[in-house]
């Protein structure tokens, strides 16, 4: 099959990295935004020649891999020392291998077994794949769900690649599980900039593979999985030194940004404060050296985002596309208004959805928070705030990756927060906290809070009640231009069977 091809060009990737004289974690990760970008170029390049077809992106990846692996022989001489280098992991990471064996393993299978059915995959994930596979370009097409045409397209770009290789949507889950188990190794990688020792880094690499959502979404065609690899890449980038920012830091954490914010909308959030937090502690030379840096690194998220950017702009004047999910300008993305009583009401219903471990925890939040809602005398329900025939209530334990809490994880960190605090025992991470905090930024800088990043939207407009395995393509398409597209009332969902 043609989609070993992936796999086979990252395995020659990261080769070629350990060749260069990388260990083997910072291999990973060059290889893993050397992939990324590769999917970009691949994705946008051919889609100028409306050549995206199985030909063009088989050749594409076995040249990578012959360009890799050609890399690799020439400078065999780093490499065979580290295969004859006798070095086993500590009992700590033999155990983590063991625990996560049967947990990823469960992963795989509902990944490859089960089809692609959550409503947000069928809606408009895997819609525009079909609709890019067959037109051989990432044109738009008529349909009434925006989200189709002007969503971020990174994850879906890797789909592409996955689904036209293959023929059909058997491997296209297992994109979120590859950036599930990026999360984990990056996570450890954090986990050693703050100063942590084996056993450090095997618990924070324990914290994030437990994660309930995060397992949830390893088997997923969502792309939240995705956007937390790219911002714990980022983060790792931008932790790796703290005395200076040097280029490898400024190209891997403008890189992993701009793939991030190719991957999700909701990157424009957590990045920034992610990497704010970061940018507090280091020492003062390390960010006059990021500060000259920084247009450079604009200039590459903007090259990285450039095509999207653009056809958003032709189609709807807004490089991020139109402010809401459909035609009529129902579900807008974007709050109303702003001020104090719509980021307290915010917040207070948001942190609740934590709470879910107990049933009488999950009531007794809801209605402290409606109290206060009633003391302030703001609408928890406030229009402006809450999408239609929705309404704010009390959290319920769930299996949905698009609802799945992590109630446990966040009582454990913040019982970390209180006891660490209370010990002064914080290594670098105490640099992090009280400059974040008097600078303002927000509290969001460990790793493990990007794996808990998720979408709580109500549902999208139209749904499909999953069955079995489709490999669908659709027999033809209309090709249109920009302004046709819009209001087209074509609904160009995915089918479940």
């Amino acid at each position: 099959m043609l989609v070993v091809l992936l796999p086979l060009a990252g395995l020659s990737v990261l080769i070629a990295f350990l060749a260069f004289g990388f260990e083997f974690r910072r291999a990973f990760l060059h290889a893993a935004i050397a992939c990324g970008l590769l999917v970009v170029a691949f994705a946008e390049g051919l889609s100028v020649f409306s050549a995206i077809n199985q030909l063009t992106f088989a050749c594409a990846w076995a040249g990578v891999a012959v360009a890799a692996l050609t890399l690799a022989w020439r400078r065999r001489k780093t490499l065979i020392p580290l295969l004859r280098a006798r070095s086993y992991p500590g009992w700590p990471c033999v155990a983590v291998v063991l625990a996560a064996l049967p947990i990823l393993a469960g992963i795989v299978l509902s990944a490859v077994y089960a089809p692609p059915n959550t409503i947000d995959v069928l809606v408009y994930h895997m819609p525009r794949v079909v609709f890019w596979s067959q037109a051989g370009d990432l044109g738009f097409f008529p349909t009434k769900l925006y989200q189709q045409l002007s969503m971020p397209p990174f994850h879906e770009y890797v789909m592409l690649h996955v689904y036209i290789l293959t023929g059909s949507d058997h491997f296209v889950q297992l994109v979120s599980l590859a950036a599930f188990v990026g999360c984990i190794l990056g996570v450890s990688i954090i986990a050693r900039s703050f100063g942590c020792g084996v056993r450090g880094q095997v618990a924070a690499a324990v914290f994030c593979l437990t994660l309930p959502n995060a397992i949830l979404q390893g088997s997923s065609a969502k792309n939240d999985m995705t956007l937390a690899f790219w911002l714990v890449v980022a983060v790792c980038f931008a932790s790796w030194r703290w005395d200076d920012f040097t280029r490898e830091q400024t190209y891997g954490v403008s890189a992993a940004l701009a793939l991030a914010f190719l991957t999700k909308g909701t990157a424009y959030l957590y990045g920034p404060a992610l990497l704010g937090g970061i940018f507090l502690a280091q020492y003062p030379i390390a960010r006059r050296s990021l500060l000259r840096r920084l247009p450079a690194m604009i200039a590459l998220v903007l090259l990285l985002n450039g095509g999207y950017y653009l056809r958003n702009i032709s189609d709807s004047g807004r490089p991020l596309g139109p402010p809401s999910a459909a035609a009529r300008g129902f579900f807008t993305f974007a709050n109303d208004r702003f001020g104090v009583e719509t980021t307290g009401s915010n917040v207070l219903r948001n942190a609740t959805l934590q709470l879910v471990a107990r049933p009488a925890w999950s009531e007794f939040a809801y209605q402290r928070v409606l109290a206060i809602h009633d003391f302030l005398g703001w609408d928890p329900n406030n229009p402006a705030t809450t999408w239609i025939a929705t309404e704010y209530t009390a959290s319920e334990p769930g299996n949905h990756e698009a609802t799945a809490a992590n109630p446990y994880h966040v009582l454990l960190f913040v019982l970390c927060i209180g006891w660490l605090t209370a010990l002064r025992r914080w290594g670098r991470a105490w640099l992090v906290c009280p400059r974040a905090c008097r600078g303002g930024a927000p509290f969001l800088f460990l790793p493990t809070l990007a794996a808990l990043a998720r979408s709580t939207a109500p549902p999208a407009v139209h749904c499909h009640r999953a069955g079995s395995r489709s490999g669908h393509r659709a027999s033809s398409i209309h090709r249109v231009g920009p302004s046709d597209s819009r209001g087209a009332g074509l609904d160009c969902t995915y089918p479940s069977a």
